[in-house]
């Protein structure tokens, strides 16, 4: 939370939280409000100040007075007003579906204050026709259900509120710039067919090419620069397949159209045939478990190979009530060369789900018999990954054999192109 003297710097603070909102402004996409709510016995008003519907998210601008107290200083976490509600459509039912609100990156506790009230701002899904899948188009007014406001542990209800929206999904401007560029990061081609500039998202779409049969791709990440100064990266977005094999990636908005883009490919993460194997002896499971009060760690620290510059390790056994756990640890031999290949960790998928849909990471467990496992809980940290195998299968088993297959890994660099946006809007 910060404490501002001028009506510019709280619009600053949300145009950096909120990407794309100063040119929606300017297209009038944004609708603004001049109605003041009273929040019984407190002496303050609840403002709905501007709201922005978009296809992607709709964002609440809101503010309330703070105590007088306050001018000179910054509330505690406690005293800070948290606004809450459920939006929907005038004639739903009182008790039927609404969109709640959340967070994005922007917490309800943390805004801006200016001239004795507290900026912030609220952000839920655009109303759907049916399900979660296709949008309304066109809304003309939405209502606020279940308001409230929360100060210091007391939450007031307020009164429904209906609010003309006029949104139209046509009225979202695209402008969509063909590319003819190729990229390529170690012996892969990434041809860059064409990039949206919406006033919601930016989608760059691609195809993918790989001189290895069975590989494929799981995340890019790359980044625009417009000559603006203004920078928006794609996170190592998960990819989304477009028509005829087409790839995309989406980005935030710009605030201003660009006339330049630099784009920059930083990383891609890939999945193909390799795969690491190592056994286990589960006759071990019980004389563990009755040494010791609920678990045992075993520390292993086997090396079970080398592959793509990365020694991978048997890092460690973990016994408990719910079987054995195992714990692959990666070493990169290579960290910091550019370009560079090297195995990257994830969230195992066991056998059931991840054979049949090809994910990356998949393991299989078999017993000296043939007989398949049961697997439990399973995540990652910092260069390991781990997986339960389930304790009836243990305790049933007197060797374990574990396969992790389609291993995943990363191919790090910079890549380069450049391209001018047409002229218009």
């Amino acid at each position: 939370m910060i404490k501002v003297d001028r009506w510019e710097e709280v619009k600053q603070y949300q145009y950096t939280k909120t990407p794309g909102l100063k040119r929606a402004e300017e297209l009038d996409l944004v609708r603004t409000f001049d109605m003041k709510i009273p929040v019984p016995g407190t002496g303050r008003t609840l403002s709905i100040d501007e709201i922005w519907y978009n296809s992607n998210h709709v964002f609440f601008f809101t503010s309330i007075d703070v105590p007088s107290g306050f001018l000179g200083a910054l509330p505690n976490e406690r005293e800070v007003p948290i606004v809450s509600f459920v939006m929907g459509l005038p004639g739903d039912q009182q008790d039927g579906p609404g969109h709640p609100l959340f967070t994005l990156n922007w917490e309800p506790n943390e805004g801006v204050i200016y001239d004795g009230r507290f900026y912030n701002r609220a952000t839920t899904n655009p109303l759907y026709k049916d399900g979660m899948t296709d949008i309304l188009s066109k809304v003309d007014e939405i209502v606020l259900r279940d308001v409230s406001v929360s100060i210091g542990g007391q939450t007031i209800p307020l009164p429904d509120i209906t609010l003309p929206i006029r949104f139209d999904v046509r009225q979202e401007v695209t402008v969509s710039v063909p590319l003819k560029q190729e990229l390529h990061p170690m012996d892969r081609t990434i041809t860059l067919e064409s990039l949206e500039l919406g006033t919601t998202v930016n989608r760059l779409y691609f195809r993918f090419r790989s001189p290895e049969p069975h590989e494929q791709l799981s995340h890019v990440s790359f980044t625009l620069h417009s000559e603006a100064g203004e920078v928006r990266d794609s996170n190592l977005s998960r990819i989304e397949t477009g028509p005829n094999g087409q790839h995309y990636v989406e980005f935030e908005p710009f605030d201003k159209r660009p006339a330049k883009l630099e784009l920059i490919l930083h990383s891609l993460w890939l999945a193909g045939d390799d795969q690491i194997h190592f056994s286990i002896d589960s006759e071990s499971y019980d004389r563990h478990l009755n040494n010791e009060t609920d678990s045992y760690r075993e520390k292993v620290a086997k090396h079970l190979a080398t592959i793509k510059n990365t020694d991978v390790y048997l890092d460690e056994l973990y016994y408990d009530d719910r079987g054995i756990s195992f714990s692959i640890r990666y070493e990169h031999q290579e960290a910091e060369k550019l370009p560079r290949m090297h195995l990257i960790v994830g969230k195992p998928n066991d056998a059931e789900v991840g054979t049949n849909r090809k994910l990356p990471l998949t393991v299989t467990a078999t017993n000296e018999r043939g007989e398949p496992g049961e697997y439990g809980q399973s995540g990652s940290g910092e260069n390991t990954y781990h997986m339960f195998l389930g304790a009836a299968f243990v305790q049933a088993s007197k060797r374990i054999d574990v396969t992790v297959d389609r291993l995943l890994y990363e191919i790090a660099g910079e890549w380069k192109t450049a391209c001018e946006v047409p002229k218009g809007e």
